[in-house]
């Protein structure tokens, strides 16, 4: 499921002209304002469908883990190790998804084991 929204996330980004204007807007939000898009109104819509994304994937771990009050806690130290170690911009810089991802993994189990 997750690889499945993983791909969709890239192809909405790089193949679409939504994905375009969002890239765009995050290099220079000043020229795609002049071009007479609302940037606002389009981070708006990233933040809603990061929020989306959010929600679906704790509709997913709630029938495994369970509802807590603690749920979103108990992987924040883990996301944020793997995203500082993974690289957050470095998919096209530094070889590609497979050795982010794989330090990013690596990572995290160090953050497993240490807690």
């Amino acid at each position: 499921m997750g690889l499945l929204l993983m791909a969709g996330v890239t192809v909405l980004l790089r193949r679409t002209r939504i994905g375009i204007i969002i890239r765009a807007g995050v290099q220079d939000p000043e020229m795609v304002s002049a071009l007479g898009i609302n940037v606002r109104a389009v981070f708006t819509l990233v933040f809603t469908l990061g929020c989306a994304l959010a929600a679906f994937g704790g509709g997913v771990a709630v029938p495994f883990l369970g509802a807590t009050n603690s749920l979103g806690s108990t992987f924040l130290l883990a996301s944020i190790a793997v995203i500082v170690l993974g690289g957050l911009g470095s998919f096209r810089r530094h070889g590609g998804r497979q050795r982010g991802g794989r330090v990013g993994l690596g990572g995290h189990g160090a953050v497993q084991r240490a807690s």
